[in-house]
């Protein structure tokens, strides 16, 4: 099961007793066609394709009793990091997931069931939320997989400061997406050597139904 202290099967890693299950961004104006981030000409053919697998993987880890929970993103002048704003407006991107928009809103298919948590965020790391951040420790979490977009993005950036803060990491292969395919390849890839480890989305639900 362990090497001195440390786990090393992915059935002990990633054990339901001590996993949380978080979904990053699944929002519209990241995901549909119609949102911000598709107006602008960005390839979301990558996630269009996940989100079918996504909403499955979520329903198979309810009925298996890991119960998701889910970061939104909401941007506005107000909260964004002055470094991200910076950026944001040199590449010249639109607002988006601006508060009440429709385009904050989550996917349909993927979004949370009404008794599940939803934590906001206002950069590209969901850990910078002291509620989020203490409902891993309240609720003595080991491991934490994440599965939502973008891969190279605030998927990466939230799993690099979970995995630096003590907690096993996973994320969850084909239920990440960017709309850059190389920079998703890439990402895994790098999370995988130095952060924890990349697996598909059936291998968890194979080990949450022993």
């Amino acid at each position: 099961m362990a090497t001195g202290n440390i786990l090393t099967r992915l059935e002990d890693v990633a054990s339901p007793a001590h996993t949380a299950l978080v979904v990053i961004d699944v929002q519209n104006d990241f995901c549909h066609p119609e949102g911000a981030i598709g107006r602008s000409g960005n390839d979301l053919g990558l996630v269009q394709q996940i989100l079918p697998g996504l909403s499955a993987f979520l329903l198979g880890a309810r009925r298996l009793g890991v119960k998701p929970v889910f970061i939104r993103n909401v941007y506005s002048a107000r909260y964004v990091p002055v470094s991200m704003r910076e950026a944001l407006e040199r590449r010249g991107s639109k607002p988006n997931c601006l508060p009440g928009s429709w385009g904050a809103g989550f996917v349909e298919s993927c979004g949370p069931e009404k008794d599940e948590l939803v934590f906001e965020k206002h950069c590209y790391d969901a850990t910078t939320n002291r509620r989020f951040t203490s409902f891993l420790k309240s609720g003595n979490y080991r491991t934490v997989v994440y599965c939502g977009v973008m891969t190279n993005v605030c998927v990466e950036t939230t799993a690099r400061s979970t995995a630096m803060a003590g907690y096993y990491l996973v994320v969850v292969e084909d239920c990440v997406a960017s709309y850059d395919r190389e920079s998703h390849r890439v990402t895994l890839r790098n999370l995988d050597k130095y952060f924890g480890r990349v697996v598909k989305s059936a291998d968890l639900l194979a080990g949450w139904a022993r």
